[in-house]
């Protein structure tokens, strides 16, 4: 489970933790107890796992800083119920009596947006980065990054006869840039770009084929990152059949658009 907690710091943050364990546990232990306030408006998330609650109704008139009191007995019950979690977790509830009971609320504050971001007062000392614009090898093929995840980094390859995709873990990539710049992939590079069909195989289709760094002919998209869970909670399966599938209308739709412009 992840929480967004929206820059707190301090007392709210300490509060925030607590309150969460506290109802975390309280739902895996006992579960709902009832059904508090208005039933939120969720969709499924985006680019993460689970639900994301958009700021409409009730919510929005919340985080636009109209306090309404329902909201807070409506916190007030959740706690009362979440608190005896504390005593089970060795939690002390304190920090979200104290918030409760004397206010103010983060969201009572209207703290401009500059109050809510974390400054260094000196920079540290780092290492000059790696500079990850498009590169140039060979004098016709032309790199660069064409997509970026959590994890990894993919970068694509142009030649005059075709592409070539290097897939790498993003704590890599400066490694991988240095090594590049060095020309120490040029050959590969080459004969990838120049002599595509001698390539057969190298397609990156689903998530389990990502074991390292690697070169590969092409790249499904939904590959470089494991599968959504669909909305009653069950996670897809991706045959390489189908992502194969996928993979063709992808490039069969990107041709078409191509002959259009």
């Amino acid at each position: 489970m992840e929480v967004g907690g929206e820059y707190s710091e301090g007392a709210h943050l300490e509060a925030l933790v607590t309150f969460v364990l506290a109802a975390a546990h309280g739902l895996t232990a006992r579960g709902p107890l009832g059904h508090f306030g208005p039933a939120p408006t969720i969709q499924p998330a985006r680019e993460k796992f689970g639900w994301y609650l958009p700021p409409t109704g009730p919510a929005r008139d919340m985080l636009r800083g109209g306090w309404k009191p329902h909201w807070q007995s409506l916190v007030e019950e959740v706690w009362a119920w979440a608190r005896p979690s504390c005593n089970e977790l060795h939690l002390d509830p304190e920090p979200v009596d104290y918030l409760i009971r004397a206010r103010p609320w983060r969201l009572e504050l209207g703290d401009p947006p500059d109050a809510c971001t974390l400054r260094v007062s000196k920079p540290p000392d780092r290492k000059p980065l790696v500079q990850t614009g498009p590169r140039q090898r060979h004098g016709d093929i032309e790199g660069e990054t064409e997509w970026i995840t959590w994890e990894h980094v993919v970068w694509r390859f142009e030649g005059s006869a075709g592409n070539v995709f290097a897939v790498i873990a993003t704590c890599q990539e400066a490694e991988f840039l240095q090594r590049l710049d060095r020309g120490e992939y040029d050959v590969i590079l080459a004969s990838m770009t120049r002599f595509p069909r001698r390539w057969r195989g190298g397609r990156l289709l689903t998530h389990a084929q990502i074991e390292g760094a690697a070169w590969w002919r092409d790249v499904r998209p939904g590959s470089l990152v494991p599968a959504e869970r669909d909305q009653n909670g069950s996670i897809p399966v991706v045959t390489h059949r189908s992502a194969a599938r996928a993979l063709r209308e992808m490039s069969s739709t990107h041709k078409r658009l191509a002959r259009r412009v």
